[in-house]
């Protein structure tokens, strides 16, 4: 019996997290960029106390991963912007000429 309850409340949970999370974070931005903020970093900090019981490897992977995309990807992907060409084929859109 303890069993089946604690399955159902483990469905209980990552159902009430991933369906009505998104919701939640969506109007917290709406109405605190400092509060949606602040989530933010608590689930991060929760996510690394969480993972830090298992192995100090994975936390510290797990932490230096998301710092890496979230920080480092947008910085290089605005700095190689200015090597970016553009390439032309049938695959665009016509450009119609008023000659």
């Amino acid at each position: 019996w303890a069993r089946h309850m604690a399955q159902f409340a483990l469905m209980l949970f990552s159902l009430e997290v991933f369906m009505l999370s998104p919701f939640l974070r969506r109007d917290l931005r709406r109405h605190s960029i400092p509060g949606h903020a602040c989530l933010s970093l608590l689930l991060l900090l929760l996510a690394f106390l969480l993972c830090l019981p298992l192995s100090a490897f994975l936390a510290a992977a797990f932490l230096h991963l998301v710092l890496f995309i979230t920080f480092l990807c947008p910085y290089f992907l605005t700095k190689i912007q200015k090597f970016k060409i553009q390439i032309n084929g049938p695959w665009d859109e016509a450009k119609p000429s008023l000659s």
